[in-house]
Order: C-alpha cells, then sequence, then structure tokens
C-alpha cells in the first residue's frame, strides 16, 4: 500500500517570536486522490524536541490552517511542524525560532478579581490585567487607567 497525504510543507523556518507566520502544503504523496486533497481535511501539528532528541507533540494542533505563533520563550527550542491528514509520519519541517529583538505587548485580557474573563467592567470595580508579551520578560508593566 503507497502512502497517502502530505509529502511537504514550506515556511519561515526560523521565525521571530511573536510573529504570525503561515505555512502551506507544496506536495501532496501521488496516490493522494483529487477528492481527498482538501486543505480543510489537513492536521497542522506542532511537535517539540526534547532533551533526549526526540519530538514530541506539543498538543498544538489546528485543522485545516497552518498559522502559528511563536511564544516568548520558544526561541530556546527547535520544533518540527507537520501536516498530515490520517496522522502523524515524522517528517515535516524543522523550525528554529529566534528572539525578537522589539519589546512590544500583543494582547491584554482583563478579568473580574475571581479570574473571570469579563468585557464591561465599571469604575468601581476591582479587576486583573493579563498582558501577553514579546521581549520583556523580567520587565515590569504598569497599567494605568483612562482619564
Amino acid at each position: 500500500m503507497s502512502k497517502k497525504g502530505v509529502s511537504k510543507v514550506s515556511g519561515n523556518i526560523s521565525p521571530v517570536v511573536g510573529e504570525k507566520q503561515v505555512y502551506h502544503i507544496i506536495e501532496w504523496y501521488a496516490d493522494t486522490s483529487v477528492s481527498e486533497r482538501n486543505l480543510a481535511d489537513v492536521t497542522w501539528e506542532l511537535f517539540k524536541k526534547r532533551k533526549n532528541g526526540q519530538f514530541t507533540s506539543t498538543n498544538i494542533k489546528k485543522k485545516g490552517v497552518g498559522e502559528f505563533t511563536f511564544g516568548e520563550t520558544a526561541w530556546k527550542h527547535t520544533y518540527r511542524l507537520e501536516a498530515y491528514l490520517y496522522k502523524p509520519e515524522g517528517g515535516g519541517l524543522i523550525i528554529t525560532p529566534k528572539p525578537s529583538t522589539v519589546p512590544k505587548i500583543n494582547k491584554v485580557e482583563l478579568y473580574y478579581v475571581d479570574d473571570t474573563k469579563g468585557s464591561t467592567f465599571s469604575f468601581m470595580e476591582k479587576l486583573r490585567a493579563k498582558a501577553y508579551c514579546v521581549n520583556l520578560a523580567g520587565k515590569e508593566i504598569i497599567f494605568n487607567r483612562r482619564r
């Protein structure tokens, strides 16, 4: 029985952390019929290289879309990105993220004190803020209310 599914993927193998990267399928196995070549059925899975040299799943899987944004500490590790129809095969792209040189805050989420996510707050309420940052490890961030 011949192989079916994704044969090769392409994309940036040295992404900067915090920047969204899009990966693409460039080749399918020859025995994959045209009807099976549906991008919506493709699973993109990210594997992380462990100390013993083995790649294990990060449990980050996306169906149909090969978009990934590597987090702030990702530059310390090596990853393998694989796209498949049925099950992982051990191939894919070896990715080594680079640290960002520009510090920035990507997103801020506001929560009630009991850690439930909120959208509208009274000016009298206490709340918690969670900032998703790049290149700001160990730095202090001060949030001020708008006047």
